[in-house]
């Protein structure tokens, strides 16, 4: 009943083409994360976890292995995705030139160089390899930049520093 009053209401204002399509960007983002969940469980990468919260499919959990630590973050995903990428935040915070104090993240591969052919397998991929490879050209993280740029032992001993301290060594969440 409910959608036959939302449908009419739509056809009032002339806009029902833009309700369905809107309505099929929404059922075409679902389809692909539940196809992407059914890939990353028959691949199995070792060291990378993800799960989608049982509530909403559009906000993941996701872990990876790095340097001997677990790193947890979210993945919150747009009705329009895979044509816009998803927006990455870590749990805890992570010294580093291309991730923001609120835990964001700055990387090219869910910014400017975002493709609907990436995968959630390719972004954990992408953050674990951002991880030792600071990009220069792009810092978020003004001090971690010039510490980096300045004095590599010095930035390496604070980026283990951060890892101990906010970061385990062992899986945090079961992800089944």
């Amino acid at each position: 009943m409910l959608k036959c009053k939302l449908l009419s209401v739509f056809q009032c204002n002339g806009s029902e083409t833009t309700f369905l399509a809107i309505l099929d960007a929404h059922m075409e983002a679902s389809v692909r994360l539940q196809n992407e969940l059914k890939n990353f469980r028959k691949t199995r990468s070792f060291g990378f976890y993800a799960c989608p919260n049982p509530k909403n499919v559009f906000e993941w959990r996701c872990q990876f292995y790095h340097r001997g630590f677990f790193f947890g973050l979210k993945m919150i995903f747009k009705k329009s995705y895979p044509i816009t990428p998803p927006e990455v935040i870590f749990n805890k915070d992570v010294y580093h030139p291309n991730i923001y104090s609120d835990k964001t993240v700055c990387l090219d591969i869910i910014g400017d160089n975002w493709s609907p052919s990436l995968t959630i397998i390719d972004i954990l991929g992408g953050l674990k390899q951002l991880l030792d490879f600071p990009n220069p050209k792009s810092p978020a993280n003004g001090p971690a930049a010039s510490l980096h740029k300045k004095n590599i032992k010095e930035y390496e001993e604070k980026v283990l520093e951060c890892y101990k301290k906010h970061h385990s060594k062992y899986k945090q969440v079961n992800f089944k």
